[in-house]
């Protein structure tokens, strides 16, 4: 009975219908020793049946295979060919919960199982706004506190809260006022319409000041952290960000744009999606097009061709990494679930693949990374990394 209840959940789970428990249960079941050559058995199967005579993968094979193989690149699994994939015979039973995963050497093929730990307590991704916004006068308004509607007048300014949680400007106010807006460690992404129509996303661990209303003076904003702007056109009004931390500004008329100049970051990363953007460092200054990524510490570089999707995953909802180093993954997930991460021992320096939703509670994330060389225990809000 065992067996064919192996089979069922095997077969559910490669053709995408198994529902979380059966994820689970398929997991459990396969890190017994007893039902090891009978997984082997299925894997071979499953190979055989997906090959049908092919000597190499095409494109949507390759996508379809990336879905359930998370150590192996898609330009990895398709140098290899069927019959080198069937040497080494090996799936993920269970994406980001299961043990199976592919290990390629380009003289030995093996399949190792790794059995993951799964902490007695998880942290969740954050739910609740923890999001604060100080007034001009010094008044601050937690957002949690509001459900929806106005939050505060500034004049005949109207800040209120929709049924989103983002917060909208309306109104004019003779007065230059700013506002500053903080989204700390642990809250969900925060949205905010500036007074002008500007949309802009905050990222957890950031801050913006801002203007509350557009008179004859140029829209200027400061942040820290991560933000992305959608910026609304005005030729008489240039839109300028100020970087606080590492004194880079950045001049626009309208266009889509990403910051990112977290303090513990090593540089400042400005990505364009569409428009024009100029970045002033002192007496230097670099003009990027869409696509183009300035990268900036004591110059500014030009980076074309930016993987785009990887940029804008915070705003989207996913983290998303591609062949990056440890400690960088590592202090985005600190940022997200609030959390203190420390090391321990020689880590091994390698760079990492990673796709989860950032809805996911820490461990389903760190499962994601434990069989690459790195441990990780969760201690209440702080996470131990070690070899």
């Amino acid at each position: 009975m065992t067996a064919e209840r192996i089979s069922t959940l095997f077969d559910r789970y490669m053709d995408g219908n198994a529902t979380e428990a059966e994820r689970l249960e398929l997991a459990a079941l396969a890190l017994m020793t007893e039902h090891t050559q009978l997984i082997k058995n299925l894997e071979q199967q499953y190979w055989e049946k997906m090959k049908e005579g092919k000597e190499e993968l095409t494109q949507e094979e390759v996508e379809k295979l990336w879905q359930k193989i998370s150590v192996a690149k898609p330009a990895i699994v398709r140098s290899l060919s069927w019959r080198r994939i069937a040497v080494a015979a090996s799936i993920i039973i269970v994406l980001g919960l299961g043990t199976y995963f592919l290990f390629f050497n380009q003289t030995t093929r093996q399949h190792e199982l790794v059995k993951t730990t799964i902490p007695a307590k998880d942290v969740e991704a954050p739910k609740v706004t923890k999001a604060m916004i100080t007034l001009a006068d010094g008044t601050t308004v937690a957002l949690d506190s509001v459900t929806s509607g106005t939050i505060a007048m500034q004049g005949d300014v109207n800040i209120s809260k929709n049924e989103n949680g983002g917060i909208v400007y309306n109104g004019t106010n003779n007065a230059i006022e700013y506002n500053t807006l903080v989204n700390p460690k642990g809250s969900p992404v925060q949205s905010l319409t500036l007074a002008d129509g500007t949309k802009v996303w905050m990222n957890a661990e950031s801050t913006l000041k801002y203007f509350t209303s557009v008179g004859n003076i140029d829209r200027r904003v400061e942040i820290t952290g991560e933000c992305y702007f959608e910026v609304k056109p005005d030729v008489k009004r240039p839109f300028i960000v100020k970087e606080i931390n590492k004194g880079t500004a950045i001049q626009v008329l309208g266009t889509h744009f990403n910051v990112n100049t977290y303090a513990d970051e090593p540089i400042m990363k400005v990505t364009l999606l569409e428009g024009a953007v100029k970045i002033i460092r002192g007496s230097t200054s670099g003009l990027l097009k869409p696509g183009q990524q300035a990268q900036v510490s004591n110059e500014i570089k030009i980076v074309d061709a930016v993987n785009m999707a990887e940029v804008m995953a915070w705003k989207n909802g996913n983290f998303k990494f591609t062949r990056t180093d440890l400690k960088v993954i590592m202090r985005e997930i600190g940022r997200w679930y609030d959390v203190e991460v420390s090391y321990e021992g020689n880590i091994p320096v390698q760079l990492y693949n990673v796709g989860v939703p950032r809805t996911a509670n820490v461990s389903e994330v760190l499962r994601g990374l434990e069989f690459t060389g790195a441990h990780f225990s969760v201690e209440g809000k702080k996470i131990i990394v070690r070899p």
